[in-house]
């Protein structure tokens, strides 16, 4: 019974099937108008390559015998335009373009002007607009016009670059060029003798970019009398001489300092001396004259360094010869090395000081610490003026931040205060460690207003054993109050945190 209806349901699924003998072709034919649909052969495989204000396109072409020309276009910002090509370029060079993205489209087109489906990249041409251009290379690094002397550093060189040149008038009124090579930038400090500076010295640049198909010649600039100060250098006239570099007057009156100083001092670590160059009227730098070492348990840290000594020496070698520098030094700070304008002067002494001490001191605290703890009691021997004593609370887990007050016993004029480090040994597991590199010191007549002691509101401090620092006041005035901010330390080999001193004295 169930054969039977299987035979009858597969004979009226074959009779169904015979009238169904209109092809899948004849069926499109039947919304095809008056013919069949035919699809133009699409181009493949496209490629933009980006160069100097242009595109270039590359493309494979279809098989199709039909096609008669390719059209490429290209649109921006809503502004679209195309170029038609015969139907064998596999390629396009789209010029004189505006720094933007482009959408970039190729598609084929047949006899009766039917086109493919396009293929579709987006690109962006190089031009000086672009964030690679403005970035690339200025070569020269820094420079300094010295009388009739060009001297500058190239930094960085990288094979990107292709050609530079230097291009300036000299003393007798002749165009020169110079050209900056690889070779020339390995070797330092660069000195040109004999160029006018007062007329314009033009950099030219030519260059390669990474995707980019055309070498580059990109924007001249002009090295002009912009000073550029490095932070360090900055940092030691704020210190030591009160002038700062923030505001239009300020730098008015810093860069006045900087043409009239005839002796600089230096005490601590430098990059490098080459902001010297700026300093027109400059006799003679005194390095490591205000670094006070107690001669005991000498170690690396006594010493003051460069961090280019090489490029520091150069400057010093050609300071010397084109103005007649001399170099005072104390205890071979920065550089160990002899030259005829380089005076030793061996270990600097303590000035006699009217140190404010005994009955002219009503307290010390440390405003950090609750209660007359051990640690408390141990802060009066950071006025003893001894070398022997200290102060030196208890380890902690985490870093913190002690506050000194001290209490005068009467409003009076100070001058400075000496702080000075603990005697330690340098292969001490823990002391050296925790000797403070920063203080910080307000005073006040009321307890009430606080003002810095300094020019600076943080102040550098040897690190030396048993290393004397004077910090000296802005400008003398009374006061009764001297707060004095310092931070511990972490231990290098564990989290272990604290601080020690030998001294915090206030001379008048």
């Amino acid at each position: 019974m169930k054969r039977v209806k299987y035979i009858m349901y597969l004979g009226i699924l074959l009779a169904l099937l015979a009238g169904c003998n209109e092809t899948l072709e004849d069926t499109y034919s039947d919304y095809a108008g008056d013919g069949k649909i035919r699809y133009v052969g699409k181009c493949s495989e496209m490629l933009v390559k980006p160069g100097w204000r242009r595109l270039k396109v590359d493309w494979v072409n279809s098989m199709d015998i039909m096609v008669d020309k390719i059209k490429v276009s290209w649109e921006a910002d809503g502004m679209k335009h195309d170029t038609l090509l015969t139907s064998d370029m596999t390629s396009c060079d789209i010029r004189n373009l505006a720094d933007n993205t482009y959408r970039i489209d190729v598609c084929a087109i047949d006899k009766n002007g039917n086109e493919s489906l396009p293929i579709t990249d987006y690109a962006r041409p190089y031009s000086y607009e672009h964030e690679a251009v403005r970035s690339f290379s200025r070569i020269i690094s820094k420079h300094y016009f010295i009388d009739n002397n060009l001297v500058f550093f190239i930094d960085n060189w990288n094979d990107s670059i292709v050609e530079a040149k230097l291009c300036y008038t000299d003393i007798y009124n002749k165009k020169k060029e110079h050209l900056l090579v690889k070779e020339e930038a390995q070797q330092g400090l660069i000195h040109l003798e004999g160029v006018n500076t007062k007329e314009p010295i033009i950099v030219t640049r030519k260059g390669k970019l990474e995707g980019c198909t055309d070498l580059i010649t990109f924007a001249d600039y002009s090295l002009t009398n912009e000073r550029i100060y490095s932070s360090d250098f900055k940092v030691v006239l704020q210190q030591r001489y009160g002038l700062k570099n923030e505001n239009e007057e300020q730098k008015l009156l810093f860069d006045r300092f900087v043409d009239t100083v005839t002796v600089l001092e230096f005490d601590y670590d430098l990059v490098s001396f080459e902001d010297l160059f700026y300093c027109s009227n400059l006799k003679k730098i005194v390095c490591g004259k205000n670094r006070y070492l107690s001669g005991l348990n000498p170690n690396s840290v006594d010493i003051s360094t460069l961090d280019n000594e090489t490029r520091s020496l150069e400057c010093l070698d050609l300071l010397n010869k084109v103005r007649g520098l001399q170099v005072d030094q104390y205890n071979e700070h920065y550089f160990n090395i002899s030259r005829p304008y380089i005076n030793k002067k061996g270990n600097p002494t303590l000035p006699n000081l009217n140190y404010i001490q005994g009955d002219d001191i009503v307290s010390i605290k440390d405003l950090s610490v609750k209660g007359d703890s051990e640690d408390a009691q141990e802060l009066v021997n950071l006025l003893d003026n001894n070398p022997d004593t200290w102060w030196e609370p208890s380890v902690a887990t985490s870093p913190r931040t002690h506050e000194i007050l001290i209490t005068l016993k009467e409003v009076q004029v100070i001058k400075g205060i000496k702080v000075v480090q603990r005697l330690y040994r340098p292969t001490s597991s823990s002391q050296k460690y925790y000797v403070s590199d920063k203080i910080t010191i307000e005073v006040s007549s009321d307890n009430v207003s606080w003002t810095p002691m300094c020019y600076m509101r943080e102040n550098m401090l040897g690190i030396g054993s048993g290393e004397s620092t004077l910090i000296p006041m802005a400008e003398p005035h009374a006061v009764k109050y001297i707060k004095a901010t310092l931070s511990d330390r972490m231990h290098n080999s564990s989290l272990n945190f604290n601080m020690t001193l030998s001294g915090l004295i206030p001379y008048k």
